[in-house]
C-alpha cells in the first residue's frame, strides 16, 4: 500500500468516526494523531457498539 492510499485510508476512517461523532479514542488520543492499523480499531469497535445499542 502506498503512502498515499495509506493517508485516503486514514481520512476515511476519520470522516466515519466524526460521522459517529467519535472525535478521540477513549484514552484521549486524537484520530489524526493514531497508525491506520489503530483507526481501523477503533472504526471496527465504534461500528459493534453501534451495532450492539440498535439491537435493544
Amino acid at each position: 500500500m502506498s503512502e498515499t492510499d495509506v493517508q485516503k485510508r486514514k481520512n476515511h476512517l476519520i470522516k466515519e468516526l466524526h460521522r459517529m461523532e467519535i472525535y478521540q479514542t477513549s484514552d484521549g488520543r486524537q484520530l489524526n494523531s493514531l497508525t491506520l492499523s489503530d483507526l481501523e480499531w477503533e472504526h471496527i469497535t465504534a461500528r459493534c457498539e453501534v451495532a450492539r445499542h440498535a439491537s435493544y
